[in-house]
């Protein structure tokens, strides 16, 4: 069985289970299609620093809003069901005042933009 890699490289299939990606906050997800799926969501820990920063900061639509997000994207990030982006991650260590360790932690766990995506899937097809 073949498995998909969503998140960082999402256009990357493997041909066995990417246990290396076990204990980063990688979730595995049944997919219709029997196709296993790997969807890059946040550690309970983090997601729980998270949402004390938000409850502290604000409301979720005040801080949304000052993200440029949607105060929904925001509900699903300190619950830990997804994962920001670069760019999302680094105006919410800003706004959310995080810590040095919570926003590199978060940094590291984010996945790349989609112009970053984009990049490197030009260059592994020998496109640039």
């Amino acid at each position: 069985m073949a498995y998909r890699v969503v998140g960082p490289t999402p256009w990357r299939t493997v041909p066995a289970e990417p246990s290396h990606l076990r204990d980063t906050g990688v979730v595995l997800e049944a997919e219709a299609t029997a196709e296993t799926v790997w969807r890059r969501t946040l550690p309970e820990v983090l997601a729980r620093r998270l949402a004390e920063a938000r409850r502290a900061s604000g409301s979720f639509r005040t801080i949304a809003q000052r993200v440029g997000i949607t105060h929904g994207y925001l509900h699903q990030l300190t619950r830990g069901v997804r994962c920001p982006s670069r760019s999302v991650a680094v105006a919410m260590a800003a706004e959310l005042h995080l810590d040095e360790e919570t926003s590199q932690w978060l940094l590291r766990l984010a996945v790349p933009d989609r112009e970053e995506r984009e990049m490197v899937w030009r260059r592994d097809q020998g496109l640039t």
